[in-house]
């Protein structure tokens, strides 16, 4: 009976001991995860996290798992991970904040943004967490909410400079482009490179009509990633902007060849050759743009334009047509369509668009001039010689010799 009563007190202080060792020993592998973690071998920290949890399921043991698995982008490990530390310890606003960003990511917006502000509510100075609801704000279109919440993330810890990207991107969305810039220049400035940072800088500038930057940022981006035609098309609209033609038309090709059904490039490649007066180029660009873009107004507005230079009279008023289909106040539209039917001799047609141009726009000295012509042509001078009045007091110089050949006097 002595000898079983002494077995029993060997047992207890084994247990003892065993419960004293089993915080250390979970501590230990937690202790070499966090480095491995550190090190960004993320893979093989989980496995330490793991087997830490399996000695002792801390909630600080979970949380860290969550952000390994967040490292190697497996949202929903780690949204798993994340709701464990918090049920274990709903009272760090980290744990929260990390959920959120998880729950974020995989689309749960609304479930993000409690998450969030409970880690706010926790701890008010909590930079993540700030970070994390411009994120969710942002993904709800909030961008000005979302900038303010980027500000105070980046007084809490100026050294996010993820929350200065992001602020960017929000800054984009409510037109302050030299704030974005401002922006990306801190982010960009502390030695990352980024192909989204410099592209979107590079569209900032194009933006603000800093075209030589626009191209320094966008050939950087193309340096990175030469897969994404959006970036060539900037490329070519800065170029074109800068005078640089040949460069220009050879970033829309570069871009058409990645997105063969890119309007916005026809439709740029086709203004160029326009200006160019090259219009069998240009008609061709401008139609694959409608092509891609049935209802490109500009598109079809311009390849109206090309084939009247063209001397394509008949297809510049089906253009027009169109074009004044989609918008019927557009007074360029009225006002070219009236030209080409005049130089067909449809003059009483042509008196028609020229008035709608001109109650659209009264100001117009060349529809007032060129209305007179065609009321020449039908027989009415009493009307040209007021068309060509109203166009000398405008000051249009052309209306004056009209004027004497036609009404005998200024």
């Amino acid at each position: 009976m002595k000898k079983f009563i002494i077995g029993i007190g060997v047992v207890a202080v084994l247990l003892i001991a065993f419960f004293i060792v089993k915080p250390r020993i979970a501590e230990s592998k937690f202790e070499k995860a966090e480095a491995l973690f550190k090190q960004k071998k993320y893979e093989l920290a989980i496995d330490g996290y793991t087997s830490s949890i399996a000695w002792s399921g801390k909630a600080q043991y979970y949380n860290a798992r969550g952000l390994a698995y967040e490292a190697l982008k497996k949202d929903a490990e780690a949204l798993a991970d994340f709701l464990k530390a918090t049920e274990k310890d709903d009272a760090a606003a980290a744990y929260w904040a990390n959920l959120g960003g998880a729950q974020r990511r995989l689309g749960k917006a609304d479930d993000a943004l409690t998450s969030v502000n409970k880690s706010i509510k926790l701890d008010s100075l909590n930079s993540k967490a700030f970070f994390n609801r411009g994120l969710i704000k942002a993904t709800k279109h909030d961008f000005t909410g979302a900038i303010a919440d980027y500000t105070k993330s980046i007084q809490l810890d100026g050294t996010n400079l993820e929350a200065y990207y992001s602020r960017a991107n929000s800054l984009m969305n409510v037109n302050d482009f030299k704030s974005a810039v401002s922006d990306y220049d801190k982010f960009l400035g502390s030695g990352k490179e980024s192909f989204e940072a410099y592209k979107q800088r590079g569209l900032f500038k194009n933006g603000l009509k800093d075209y030589k930057g626009a191209i320094a940022d966008l050939s950087k981006a193309v340096a990175i990633n030469s897969t994404d035609a959006q970036v060539f098309y900037e490329l070519g609209l800065a170029y074109s902007n800068s005078k640089g033609l040949a460069k220009a038309m050879e970033n829309y090709s570069k871009a058409i060849k990645l997105n063969p059904k890119y309007s916005e490039v026809y439709y740029s490649r086709g203004m160029e050759y326009l200006y160019q007066n090259n219009f069998k180029g240009s008609i061709a660009d401008l139609s694959q743009a409608i092509k891609y873009n049935p209802k490109f107004l500009k598109a079809i507005y311009s390849r109206g334009t090309a084939k009247a230079m063209s001397g394509d009279y008949k297809g510049s008023i089906a253009d027009f047509d169109a074009t004044i289909k989609l918008n019927p106040k557009y007074t360029s539209a009225y006002y070219n369509r009236a030209v080409s039917k005049g130089i067909l001799g449809m003059h009483k047609e042509a008196i028609v668009d020229y008035n709608a141009t001109l109650k659209l726009d009264p100001k117009q000295p060349e529809a007032y001039y060129n209305r007179g012509i065609s009321r020449v042509n039908v027989s009415d001078t009493k009307g040209a010689c007021s068309d060509f009045d109203a166009a000398i007091k405008m000051g249009y110089a052309a209306a004056k010799e009209m004027k004497i050949i036609y009404c005998g006097k200024i």
